[in-house]
């Protein structure tokens, strides 16, 4: 008889479908969901926290709550998956960002190594439009103050997520209570990924 040796393959989470809810425990006892939308790695997290998990019946009912927050995670994240409903075609596809451009080196300044702090800040729309199946984007100059509580254009982690939404809602990873700082109010985060 003879062995085959089997090839160990490291489990990665699946890619969720369009439109799934996913259950994001911020403690042992609060829960808030999120939502998959198009394109490979969009997702959006309604305004709601519960002392205990949402039943199915009720996935349609909270479905219609708004968003705070839209982001586009590097990974599929391993948030469990609740439930399915189709996406609807209007809020749907619009997603929210910010990105940071240095203001324009001169040759000089640019052979010297000097880099200038990020100082021209932009709000990045995208939306997907239904009828003709394409995504568009555009971005429109904006100062930080208005940019409070989006993410940062390009991609963050399933972590980083958690905690902002953890700060919003003033929680502890173990669900003691601290004093909230609601999205619109933390600070800019500066770093590359996020």
């Amino acid at each position: 008889m003879q062995t085959q040796n089997k090839e160990q393959v490291t489990s990665r989470p699946r890619t969720k479908k369009e439109g799934t809810f996913l259950e994001i425990a911020l403690s042992p006892q609060h829960y808030t969901y999120a939502r998959k939308m198009r394109g490979r790695s969009g997702y959006s997290f309604y305004d709601i926290l519960v002392n205990k998990p949402l039943q199915r019946k009720d996935l349609h009912t909270f479905s219609q709550r708004l968003f705070i927050l839209d982001a586009a995670l590097e990974l599929a994240p391993t948030w469990p998956a609740v439930g399915w409903l189709s996406l609807e075609t209007d809020r749907s596809f619009v997603r929210y960002a910010w990105v940071a451009y240095p203001p324009a080196l001169t040759l000089e300044e640019s052979q010297k190594g000097i880099r200038k702090p990020e100082t021209d800040y932009y709000l990045v729309t995208s939306w997907f439009n239904p009828s003709d199946n394409i995504a568009y984007s555009k971005q429109t100059s904006a100062t930080p103050v208005q940019l409070q509580g989006l993410c940062r254009w390009g991609l963050t982690t399933q972590m980083r997520i958690e905690e902002r939404l953890r700060l919003h809602y003033g929680l502890t990873p173990d669900g003691q209570e601290i004093a909230s700082i609601p999205l619109q109010q933390q600070p800019l985060d500066r770093r590359l990924s996020n």
